[in-house]
């Protein structure tokens, strides 16, 4: 299968100094601009300098360089970064297919994010790799071809077996400022969605009192509870949007909304889009 793109971000100069946490509409083109950007593909990314926060599926990550991770279909994220340092990431976008189901599967024994940070030779073997990749393409590009070859393939495959292999050395792991106790409730956000989620349940789950829980998790994330839900489920509706010929009803229903006029309104104020009309841009 086919590895559709590989880049430098900084020598292209994309829009990825994002200074609030606002959402925007997810467009037909990546990277798309401030705001979270939505995946519906495989994304391998290497940040080789700067700092800051990355902000993956809500939760607030530290970054700098040796910062190495992978972004999964249905992940959304954006950068906050420290304006005093040169950026630098690769990214490395992958079609359906590349890498192999059995590479991936290997993915399966880690917890999510699919992340670490490298420093010395393991850092040096993987910016070698990301950087032969980077050089292919472009000479790939450059001649008319597209590195949709073995090849290719071969490289992006070797660059997922590093990260995998260093998923499990607890030194080179990312660690998120947000308590435990509330990374299990994003967690099981993101498993049960579609089921209905009060905020007395997740208080019970995590020890607190219902009006603690709401007062506690809104400091941790800047937005309320049930926003958060909802955006967890809106996100997910772009997905079905994207990859399904699903009526709005249904997707609706499918991503835990009860109301499709209730979604409706929803969908419009966090994408300024209808869902209707974001189907006939699709």
């Amino acid at each position: 299968m086919k590895l559709f793109q590989s880049q430098t971000t900084c020598m292209y100069g994309y829009p990825l100094y994002v200074s609030g946490g606002g959402l925007s509409y997810p467009s037909l083109t990546y990277p798309n601009g401030g705001g979270y950007c939505y995946h519906d593909f495989i994304e391998i990314e290497f940040f080789t300098c700067g700092s800051g926060i990355h902000h993956l599926n809500s939760i607030p990550y530290r970054v700098r360089g040796g910062y190495f991770y992978l972004l999964m279909p249905g992940d959304y994220h954006y950068y906050s970064l420290d304006e005093s340092e040169q950026f630098q990431l690769y990214n490395i976008k992958l079609d359906v297919g590349c890498p192999r189901r059995e590479i991936m599967e290997l993915l399966t024994a880690y917890s999510r994010p699919y992340a670490v940070y490298l420093e010395g030779e393991e850092y040096e073997t993987t910016l070698h790799e990301v950087e032969l990749l980077n050089d292919y393409w472009r000479s790939r590009e450059q001649n008319g071809a597209y590195p949709a070859d073995a090849m290719a393939q071969n490289i992006a495959e070797r660059i997922i077996l590093l990260l995998i292999r260093n998923l499990g050395q607890p030194e080179r792991s990312v660690v998120s400022s947000v308590p435990p106790k509330i990374r299990n409730i994003t967690a099981y956000i993101d498993q049960h969605y579609k089921e209905p989620i009060t905020v007395a349940e997740m208080a019970e789950m995590t020890g607190l009192t219902p009006h603690y829980f709401s007062d506690y998790f809104k400091k941790q994330f800047g937005i309320g509870f049930c926003d958060y839900v909802n955006r967890v489920r809106l996100f997910r509706a772009i997905a079905l949007f994207d990859t399904t010929d699903l009526s709005v009803k249904e997707i609706s229903a499918a991503v835990g909304f009860h109301s499709q006029a209730y979604f409706s309104r929803m969908f419009t104020k966090q994408f300024e889009i209808s869902p209707s009309e974001y189907r006939k841009s699709k």
